[in-house]
């Protein structure tokens, strides 16, 4: 089957809340790093997949009117409990809603550890499908 990639590059706009350590147990506080929000969003591969074969099939029914290949560029913000908020799509290469609906879903439902500090907002994620 078709593999999922998900862009490696780090988007460079994706801010790491700093951390000002103002007692003994701030040095102790877990907070996020863009490593985690990547190796997280790698662990979804299987899921982006299904979407992504779904979409495949889809398109070989129409052949020619969708990219079978492409990214899928999202927004979202980390909140300081691991939870999505405010997960939105920026731009497609698909012309399949079904398809960005899915991966966009994906990405609501994804669960990050939780931490100390304020939401992460992740301004680009790169979703590659091909």
């Amino acid at each position: 089957p078709p593999a999922l990639v998900i862009t490696a590059t780090k988007p460079a706009e994706t801010p790491v809340p700093a951390q000002a350590a103002t007692s003994v147990d701030d040095f102790n506080s877990e907070i996020l790093t863009n490593d985690d929000i990547l190796r997280q969003m790698r662990r979804q591969s299987g899921l982006f997949q299904r979407c992504y074969l779904s979409h495949i099939h889809r398109a070989q029914a129409k052949p020619g009117e969708t990219p079978t290949t492409g990214t899928i560029m999202v927004a979202f913000t980390i909140e300081s409990n691991g939870k999505v908020s405010e997960a939105r799509q920026l731009k497609s290469d698909f012309k399949d809603k079904t398809l960005n609906s899915c991966v966009l879903e994906v990405v609501e439902r994804t669960t990050f550890k939780g931490f100390n500090g304020k939401p992460v907002p992740v301004l680009e994620f790169p979703i590659s499908l091909q």
